[in-house]
């Protein structure tokens, strides 16, 4: 009797699985799948972007936000498999922002505010941590997909009781941008994110109705008026679409070409924001907020004045004529609070975080991943990334579509006839395809 023909995806599966195994990582197949992670990261989106405490000034809404993110970093730390490494870069920063903290001579220091700035640290290296299952990629790809047409969904709701408008009028460039039920700037963030998990999920071969929500996605993008984010989604795009290999060579071609056409159609027909605010808002108050934060980065250049403490140290005239008291680049706001020695840190374990994830057997170098990281530290130049939690779920969405799972070997007719056999079970395997073709309902 020949030897049995073992399937090349079986191999390719079991080499996965040991790969995972040998990492300390559970079977996403065989393993159980809580569903708490799930629950807790929905609702804190939900959440974030049903915006109550500007709305309708709900008391302690940002303190009800913080904590969800942070049972959602908590969920994926204890609920799921994680990566050690991630985890150690995650207990180093938090460490090198502690003991920063305790040599600051700041004289607005305060551990209160140290605390409360945590979580836009720990919610990273979190999501960048835990090991997925199928479902979590499901839901959190799916949600990010749908967010930001479920804000400006309730902006309309906002607006027609009378609460707040749907579009907020630029003071500097007087050109109306669309918030929906946030602000302009997280719903460009949002907006980024859900056109990249929705081009994702199209291009997986999901519902087309995905291909709707890429296009609403890149409307609400439009009309937010986000420079940067706009930028950021066509390089991440760009790059998750042309260096797929499950794409087709023939299909990259066609795509092209309906991009070429499309997309001057949206810019025509949405983007008379975008260019009004390249032509008449420049940086946008930018120059006087930098400026500002580099001074008290001179002024305290070794421990910086305390991480979270940049939005509080700003000088109440610059906060009026900027309109904004946030840095509105992460680069400026981490030298200020951090140091000239802590931000490069700050910056090194998570460039170190994330080419962990992307080297790793489940993700395997996919380079949407590294794009995705680019983009990441484009935006934190004029964004501010960290403080919201609109922006750096791009770096998560990349991994979680990058990430391959073991298949379980399916024992059907169509298995069995991969396999040699001979005699009475070539009958059985012939016997078998037949009824289950006549058996088949018609379409």
């Amino acid at each position: 009797m020949p030897p049995t023909a073992v399937r090349p995806d079986v191999v390719a599966t079991g080499r996965l699985r040991l790969a995972r195994r040998r990492r300390g990582l559970a079977d996403p197949v065989a393993s159980g799948d809580s569903p708490l992670l799930r629950y807790v990261f929905v609702l804190a989106y939900i959440v974030f972007i049903l915006n109550l405490g500007a709305v309708v000034k709900f008391p302690g809404y940002n303190v009800l936000e913080k904590g969800l993110f942070l049972a959602a970093s908590a969920a994926c730390l204890l609920t799921r498999p994680v990566s050690r490494v991630v985890v150690l870069l995650m207990a180093a920063t938090v460490l090198m922002i502690f003991t920063l903290g305790a040599l600051s001579d700041y004289p607005g220091f305060s551990w209160k505010t140290v605390i409360f700035a945590l979580n836009q640290v720990t919610i990273i290296y979190a999501l960048l941590a835990f090991h997925p299952t199928r479902k979590d990629c499901d839901a959190i790809i799916g949600i990010a997909a749908l967010i930001p047409i479920i804000s400006v969904t309730l902006g309309l709701a906002y607006t027609a009781l009378g609460l707040r408008g749907m579009f907020h009028t630029e003071y500097a460039s007087g050109l109306p941008r669309l918030q929906g039920s946030t602000i302009t700037a997280y719903l460009s963030g949002l907006a980024m994110c859900g056109a990249f998990a929705s081009m994702q999920l199209a291009m997986a071969g999901r519902r087309t109705i995905y291909y709707l929500a890429l296009f609403l996605n890149l409307v609400i993008l439009l009309l937010a008026g986000g420079r940067a984010a706009l930028a950021v989604t066509a390089l991440t795009c760009g790059i998750s679409f042309y260096a797929s290999p499950a794409i087709p060579g023939r299909f990259k071609v066609f795509g092209s070409l309906g991009a070429a056409a499309l997309v001057p159609l949206l810019l025509a027909g949405f983007g008379y924001i975008i260019f009004g605010r390249f032509e008449a808002s420049g940086d946008n108050g930018r120059d006087m907020l930098w400026e500002a934060t580099y001074k008290l980065a001179l002024d305290h250049p070794w421990t910086g004045i305390g991480f979270g403490h940049q939005f509080e140290s700003i000088p109440r005239e610059i906060v009026v004529l900027a309109g904004s008291a946030a840095a509105h680049s992460d680069y400026y706001r981490l030298l200020a609070e951090l140091g000239f020695v802590g931000m490069p840190l700050f910056y090194l374990f998570l460039t170190l975080a994330v080419l962990r994830r992307w080297m790793s057997a489940e993700v395997g170098f996919n380079f949407t991943v590294i794009g995705a990281f680019v983009g990441y530290l484009l935006l934190s130049a004029t964004d501010n990334v960290m403080s919201g939690p609109a922006f750096f779920p791009l770096i998560i969405l990349a991994i979680l579509t990058s990430i391959r799972f073991p298949q379980a070997p399916k024992d059907d007719a169509a298995t069995a006839r991969a396999r040699p056999v001979q005699g009475a079970s070539v009958r059985r395997v012939r016997r078998s395809a037949w009824r289950a073709a006549v058996r088949r309902p018609s379409v």
